[in-house]
């Protein structure tokens, strides 16, 4: 399948709701439970989700009436990605405390922050959204292994994720790759601190505050006088209270 197959099909069933509204009985859980269901245990966003791909499971790993199941599958497989491309399946988190909140599928990236999705059980119906990331709505974006993926799938590798106040990875390349750390939460304070390979010297950064979804270039703060490194570096980053962290790599 390629991605605008997926997004075709999507696309097709704008529209489709519940019969009656507010039952949850529609077509995608039947599909997925393989009899109708009713009540307010049996959200289906997931379940739309997966529909998409019921003619190739391996895409997302997983079939499943839970939103989380599908995320940290595809995750499992290295397939987290920063940059929303159309296709790729998003995430959400409200910020109330749950792990995971909702789940749709990028149909259009409108800047930086914002994506047009099309998701199930929207106003009891699969419809369209434009979706901004905020302390209130996180996303999450995950790319399946499409067939004739688009242009910027191998630039867009995801090297770590993970919570906490610390954040360490043993292998950076000043010359060979650019490497973004992306933030999640309000940490009150980071610091950036580079073990260069070659001379055992490690060198730390001024502290920042960051807030929400912040991208930092750790490509600059190599090359950056206090924290100037050459060649190959172990980077730490620590912040003051937990928050999520991803590293990606982009070669140079």
């Amino acid at each position: 399948m390629t991605a605008d197959e997926v997004l075709d099909m999507a696309r097709s069933q704008l529209g489709v709701c519940e019969k009656p509204m507010g039952s949850n009985n529609v077509i995608y859980n039947t599909w997925f439970y393989g009899y109708p269901v009713h009540g307010s245990a049996y959200p289906w966003c997931a379940a739309f989700v997966s529909w998409l791909f019921r003619n190739d499971k391996n895409l997302i790993h997983v079939f499943s009436a839970y939103s989380g199941d599908i995320l940290n599958a595809m995750r499992r497989a290295g397939e987290e990605v920063r940059d929303p491309l159309p296709g790729d399946i998003v995430t959400f988190d409200y910020g109330d405390g749950g792990i995971t909140d909702h789940i749709g599928i990028v149909e259009k990236r409108l800047s930086s922050r914002t994506v047009q999705t099309i998701e199930g059980n929207i106003g009891d119906c699969v419809g369209r959204r434009t979706r901004t990331q905020s302390s209130s709505c996180k996303m999450w974006f995950t790319r399946p292994k499409y067939e004739n993926p688009q242009p910027g799938n191998e630039d867009d590798t995801m090297l770590y994720e993970g919570e906490g106040r610390e954040f360490k990875f043993g292998d950076c390349y000043v010359g060979r790759y650019k490497y973004w750390l992306h933030t999640w939460g309000d940490s009150g304070n980071v610091t950036f601190s580079l073990l260069s390979h070659r001379t055992g010297v490690e060198k730390t950064s001024d502290g920042q505050t960051v807030h929400d979804h912040q991208d930092h270039d750790m490509t600059i703060v190599a090359a950056t006088d206090k924290t100037k490194t050459e060649g190959s570096y172990s980077l730490t980053c620590k912040s003051v209270k937990p928050i999520r962290w991803s590293l990606r790599e982009v070669p140079k």
